[in-house]
Formats: structure tokens, sequence, C-alpha cells
């Protein structure tokens, strides 16, 4: 289910494509490849981790579209600050 969620938060989110275009004044390419979707032991929705550019979702943990939603935009916004603090 977190991958269709993906996918289509991709092809057709906004907010996705605003950051897109405000990631590349710091050389940032933003793609697919920057989301991971992994299974989480805990209660997580993800993180971001500044050292490899990437966002780790928990794909058993965020199931519902709005939740899915939340936790991508908010893991985001930690990755474009964490750019453009660079």
């Amino acid at each position: 289910e977190a991958q269709k969620h993906l996918s289509k938060y991709i092809e057709s989110n906004k907010f996705w494509k605003t950051m897109g275009n405000a990631l590349l004044q710091y050389d940032v390419i933003l793609k697919k490849d920057n989301v991971k979707l992994i299974m989480c032991d805990d209660f997580y929705e993800g993180v971001f981790l500044p050292e490899k550019n990437k966002i780790m979702l928990c794909a058993n943990t965020l199931m519902r579209k709005n939740d899915f939603d939340n936790a991508i935009a908010r893991q985001l916004i930690f990755l474009y600050d964490h750019n453009r603090g660079q």
C-alpha cells in the first residue's frame, strides 16, 4: 500500500514538485531513489538520513494515504533544510 502511495505522491503531488525545484539550487536532484520504504519493528513514520540524503519511510505504519503524505512531507522538509544549511 505504501508503494502505491509513494508512486502517486511522486507523480501528482505539488509539494514533491515544489521541493524538487527548490533543491535544484543546492545541486540536489530529487528522485524516487531518495526515498526508501522499509519495514519497521517499532511505530515510526520515517527518518531523514543526512549523510546519504535519503528518506526512509516505514511502509508497515503508513498504510493510510493521509498519514503517508504527512510523513513524506515532513521528511522532505528535513532534506531541504539540511541541504540549505550546508
